[in-house]
């Protein structure tokens, strides 16, 4: 009972403590825009280049160096991934991180072609809640009402 009280006040601050800064993005100026943005792929390359598998290997055995990959431009140097290859290796895009480790599985419904299965981490979908919350303050701004 303590344990579930205790995951449940920290999943609530998690949201708490990003939704000041989801609230400001989009009136932020572009450039501060763009600067958050390219800080966050290169979090995401550095993160997937060091725990994700399929990631890892790419970037081994194309002599990429992931900190080339500096602003979300620099992206178009990685190659698209089909979705034939994700459904056919869903383990190989788990990152081997403790959050990964920890993922919860979602398998969509399948509406386009086969159902797939992706991976989320507890934090992304709590830190998603923040981010929901963002648009919902866009409207209420915009309109007066929450959607």
């Amino acid at each position: 009972m303590i344990g579930r009280l205790f995951t449940r006040l920290k999943g609530t601050m998690l949201v708490a403590a990003h939704l000041p800064q989801q609230w400001r993005l989009p009136y932020l100026p572009r450039d501060q825009l763009y600067a958050i943005r390219d800080e966050r792929v290169r979090q995401i390359v550095r993160y997937a280049a060091e725990t994700v598998p399929v990631y890892r290997d790419f970037f081994a055995s194309h002599g990429i160096d992931p900190r080339a990959i500096r602003t979300a431009e620099d992206l178009e140097q990685l190659p698209l991934i089909s979705k034939e290859v994700v459904r056919s290796q869903p383990e190989r895009f788990v990152s081997t991180s403790r959050w990964g480790r920890e993922a919860v599985p979602f398998r969509s419904s399948g509406t386009t072609a086969e159902p797939q299965t992706v991976y989320h981490d507890k934090r992304s979908i709590l830190l998603d809640s923040a981010f929901n919350e963002r648009g919902r303050q866009v409207h209420r701004k915009l309109l007066g009402t929450v959607l």
